[in-house]
């Protein structure tokens, strides 16, 4: 898949494109290329919380029911199909500017961005000082904006490209799981007094690293379409819809809170049910009871018996028994919030 050429703006230097507002010599800057299609920059900032204190790779929250002490080592997901809203409800998508962080692909009607919070200090050490909390582009000037819109999620036509050639931002390191599974929606991960990253690896650890792990995905919000080389289109619908309908991007940033996002967990537990062996379960199969029965390993990687996915996917909007379409008036993990 490519990105869309078509926005204009930038000029090679040493083989390095500049756009944005700084132009080149006797050109427009992309800024101004864009004001003269009628669009004007906008900017969406992201912000993630453990209740009211802000998400910091150095800190140690309280988490969880019971509440338990838990410090971050991950953060990152990603963002598709930002659009504003009009005050008669018109949804009009956000044209992003082109970067290593996001992408506009027209030629599949979606846009992605990837916003990643951790910056290998702290805690985080096993990721890399990058990090992107804030999605920029245009949308028409002549409107009057008050809310916004996006789904947490990679479209289906995007998520199975092979992560070493697919275009960015989906090329980035840390979210790809598998040609089946596509990327991660969300990655975040903590280390708590059980379950440490730093302490020596298991051989569970290839597929359940260290940690307190919670890998999203939306392979299994639906059912999947085999594509052909080992390829799968998921159903995008059943990725988590976010709506804010009062929301300025000029004072208003989008909060992220994963002290709600995790409230019902218990990111301290030890014990753990023994797995079915040599099972398979499918979409359709009453396997899930309420949590913490069954709960087969620290953290959540969307496993279809696993209980966590009752408590924190409805977070989210979804339901994990019916894996009905997301509904974006009962999601309370991403709100607005005012600087």
């Amino acid at each position: 898949m490519g990105r869309n050429a078509g926005l204009g703006g930038g000029c090679a230097v040493a083989g390095v494109m500049l756009g944005g507002a700084l132009g080149c010599s006797g050109e427009p800057s992309l800024d101004e290329q864009m004001a003269a299609r009628g669009l004007a920059r906008q900017s969406i900032e992201f912000r993630a919380l453990v209740g009211a204190e802000p998400w910091s790779c150095s800190g140690t929250y309280l988490i969880g029911s019971p509440p338990s002490e838990a410090r971050p080592s991950h953060l990152r997901f990603f963002v598709s199909d930002l659009a504003l809203t009009t005050p008669d409800g018109q949804s009009v998508p956000l044209v992003l500017e082109d970067s290593v962080w996001q992408g506009n692909f027209d030629d599949v009607g979606h846009t992605v961005a990837l916003l990643d919070f951790d910056d290998a200090t702290g805690n985080c050490r096993f990721t890399d000082p990058d990090t992107n909390t804030i999605i920029t582009g245009w949308a028409p000037e002549n409107l009057d904006y008050t809310g916004a819109s996006f789904r947490i999620g990679v479209p289906g036509a995007l998520n199975h490209l092979d992560a070493g050639l697919a275009p960015p931002p989906m090329n980035r390191p840390g979210m790809w799981w598998s040609w089946r599974d596509g990327h991660m929606t969300l990655r975040a991960s903590f280390d708590t007094l059980g379950n440490d990253s730093n302490r020596p690896q298991t051989a569970e650890d290839t597929s359940h690293p260290a940690g307190w792990q919670l890998w999203l995905a939306e392979t299994v919000f639906g059912e999947c379409t085999e594509m052909p080389v080992g390829q799968f289109n998921c159903p995008e619908e059943q990725q988590p819809q976010v709506v804010l309908d009062a929301f300025d991007g000029t004072t208003d940033y989008v909060s992220l809170d994963f002290g709600t996002l995790l409230a019902d967990v218990d990111l301290a537990r030890t014990e753990f049910d023994t797995a079915p062996e040599d099972v398979e379960p499918q979409i359709s199969d009453p396997t899930i009871t309420p949590y913490p029965m069954p709960d087969y390993f620290s953290g959540f990687f969307m496993d279809r018996i696993d209980g966590e996915g009752a408590v924190i996917l409805e977070k989210l909007g979804i339901d994990w028994m019916t894996l009905s379409p997301p509904d974006p008036t009962r999601q309370v993990f991403a709100t607005r919030g005012t600087r």
